[in-house]
């Protein structure tokens, strides 16, 4: 083979754990404010948290004996599906936003994670005990992969849109022109002037308003 089997899994399981990495920079780092990306900021923050742990683990434990934790180690990665699927449909809902999304997009999220599931282990094992649908598994994994990079790059590319438009109105116009800076956010809600008995004060990203 052009590539031996532990060089071509440890090359699989570091990818997945740099990506998640990479997705979790470009979601913390995004100038939208994260309550119009997902209504759930802390949800989203715990799914983002675990999607690296559970793909930093499988990496690890290939890293440390591929014969011996391959079979784990793909069952871990293919159950944090569920984990990278809801992101990467967080990032294209925040792309074309529409009404009812958070359902549809743990049903679909839920549904790529079981099928991927149920390609590795329903069709059986050979005779030296290795999974006969890994590789066809291999194959959908590498296509979500494809398609969650394209969102991933759609979504970095669109921030950088944001940021070039919202820079051009702070140095050349007026504060009011500043789509974000006038955004009010729940986010700055929790602050000691809105949680004692004074008049509550809503907050944008730079300050009250």
């Amino acid at each position: 083979p052009p590539i031996s089997d532990k060089a071509f899994h440890l090359l699989e399981f570091w990818a997945t754990f740099f990506f998640a990495i990479v997705t979790c920079i470009s979601l913390t780092s995004t100038p939208k404010s994260i309550l119009n990306i997902y209504n759930s900021p802390m949800t989203l923050r715990l799914i983002l948290f675990f999607n690296i742990v559970a793909s930093s683990m499988p990496a690890m434990l290939m890293s440390l004996n591929t014969e011996y934790f391959e079979i784990i180690s793909h069952q871990i990665e293919y159950l944090n599906e569920l984990t990278m699927s809801f992101i990467d449909l967080v990032l294209l809902w925040s792309l074309c936003k529409f009404e009812g999304a958070n359902a549809i997009l743990a049903v679909i999220a839920s549904v790529v994670a079981c099928v991927q599931l149920a390609i590795y282990n329903g069709m059986g094992r050979t005779d030296d005990g290795d999974m006969i649908g890994e590789v066809p598994a291999h194959f959908l994994e590498f296509t979500f992969g494809i398609i969650s990079s394209l969102i991933a790059f759609a979504f970095c590319m669109d921030n950088k849109f944001v940021c070039k438009k919202e820079i051009g109105q702070i140095l050349y116009g007026t504060h009011i022109d500043c789509t974000i800076c006038q955004a009010s956010s729940r986010e700055y809600s929790g602050t000691y002037v809105t949680s004692t008995t004074a008049k509550p004060t809503n907050f944008n990203r730079y300050g009250s308003v």
